[in-house]
């Protein structure tokens, strides 16, 4: 019976990883009118960041949460100013 508690517990974890990933690609689409498929990339490497700060180098939760975080808002930003600005700001290509 415990597993199965568990088995649950597992399934809603990733069902919200998933539908938080789905609301950010519609709210990114919405805004920018194109999708960022590296907002999935950066949220996995968000992540991995938590817990390698977590178990290797002992941080706390809160301030491992606080870094990884700020790295990822980061990344965001360099990727948005480097390929997606420039796509956007670009003339339509028509045939």
């Amino acid at each position: 019976m415990a597993q199965l508690g568990q088995i649950l517990v597992n399934g809603l974890v990733i069902g919200s990883v998933y539908a938080l990933i789905a609301v950010g690609f519609s709210l990114v689409y919405g805004v920018m009118r194109l999708i960022n498929f590296a907002q999935g990339g950066i949220f996995a490497l968000g992540a991995f960041g938590t817990l390698v700060l977590v178990k290797h180098l002992q941080l706390p939760l809160t301030v491992a949460f606080l870094v990884v975080a700020v790295l990822g808002a980061v990344l965001g930003t360099l990727i948005e100013r480097g390929a997606y600005r420039p796509v956007r700001e670009s003339p339509p290509l028509d045939s």
